[in-house]
């Protein structure tokens, strides 16, 4: 007899009221979570934020990020507006530290949502003939300068660094920053062998 597809029905268990009435909660705060979300990306738009404007260090991205912190449970509030010197003071507990930890993804998760969908509302308001223009620029750019593996790398490693110096769970940040770049200096000035040896270096003195 095969059982792979044989269904097992047990009548004795119910899906209770309760229960019921949370399940239709949950739908239903998604559609309005979807429509707030739709709301603050418009309005974000109107006041005229562009994605370009949330990036590290802007005005405008800090504003966005006290308003998300706003929105947040109060018990949480408080901990995700620590500054990662703060919470060394204060000596967070481990139950902190990850919720913290969490309010801080959740609210990166969200700037780079909104700098995605202001990005594809700023194409979408482009003429199409200056769409046009651009990627013929960008195809003759991309053509005449083509990048070396040494540049592609380097690329990729500030983008990591970024990241780190954006979320502040990470708390050998400064080893990590000063590793990556030492990298890249290697990556642009020296042989696959130099760069080796570089790396070395810097790992023996952070040891």
């Amino acid at each position: 007899m095969n059982l792979e597809n044989t269904v097992v029905v047990i009548d004795s268990v119910v899906v209770s009221a309760d229960t019921g009435k949370a399940i239709s909660g949950q739908m239903r705060a998604s559609y309005t979570a979807e429509k707030q979300g739709v709301l603050a990306k418009d309005k974000l738009w109107a006041d005229g934020v562009r994605a370009e404007m949330l990036e590290s260090g802007a005005t405008q991205r800090d504003q966005v990020i006290g308003f998300l912190i706003d929105g947040m449970p109060a018990n949480i509030r408080t901990l995700a507006r620590y500054t990662r010197e703060e919470a060394k003071q204060i000596c967070l507990s481990e139950e902190q530290k990850a919720t913290r930890r969490e309010a801080k993804q959740r609210i990166g998760s969200q700037i780079r949502k909104y700098q995605n969908q202001l990005t594809k509302m700023a194409e979408a308001a482009k003429p199409a003939e200056e769409v046009v223009e651009e990627v013929v620029e960008e195809t003759t750019e991309e053509a005449t300068e083509a990048k070396t593996p040494n540049q592609i790398m380097v690329g990729i490693i500030e983008g990591f660094l970024n990241d780190v110096r954006e979320a502040e769970e990470w708390d050998n940040a400064p080893n990590i920053t000063k590793t990556g770049q030492a990298f890249i200096d290697a990556l642009s000035t020296a042989t696959a062998a130099q760069v080796e040896a570089a790396l070395k270096e810097v790992l023996s003195t952070e040891s």
